[in-house]
């Protein structure tokens, strides 16, 4: 491991080079500034967008907020096909998307994974899994865990 004397804040040093890793591009920077009266609050928001692996449309990814009082939040997002001829597809209620190896449009719904395909104007949904039966079962602290040890 090297240390990255340029590495500052929390989340964004990781995911920025995650998105990067992935084939995302920084359309345009988010400006998010805090304060005391209203808390976290939208300058700017924050945009990406990815090339469809096999080409000819893109997927638009945008930070609209953060808001740690928001369902599935703190970043809360949108997502927005864009096409060929400018014309855009939003992708409503998705909390996440992206394309997958073989260029299908994944998205993720309301605990529910959708595949999709993109012609024309249209997208069409074939959900691949529900997940919103899946529940953690509770389970007892063990008592090595409930006390630090210092």
């Amino acid at each position: 491991m090297q240390p990255n004397p340029d590495a500052s804040g929390e989340d964004g040093p990781v995911w920025y080079r995650r998105m990067r890793r992935d084939g995302w591009r920084l359309i345009q920077e988010g400006v998010f500034p805090f304060t005391l009266k209203k808390g976290w609050e939208t300058d700017r928001p924050e945009i990406w967008e990815r090339d469809r692996p096999t080409g000819g449309i893109k997927l638009r990814r945008t930070l609209e907020r953060i808001d740690f009082e928001a369902v599935g939040g703190p970043y809360v997002e949108s997502f927005v096909v864009s096409l060929k001829d400018g014309g855009e597809l939003p992708l409503e209620r998705a909390s996440w998307a992206d394309w997958d190896q073989t260029g299908r449009l994944v998205f993720a719904r309301e605990g529910r994974l959708f595949g999709s395909k993109v012609s024309g104007e249209n997208i069409s949904e074939v959900q691949l899994v529900n997940l919103n039966g899946n529940k953690p079962e509770p389970i007892e602290t063990p008592d090595w865990a409930k006390r630090w040890k210092w």
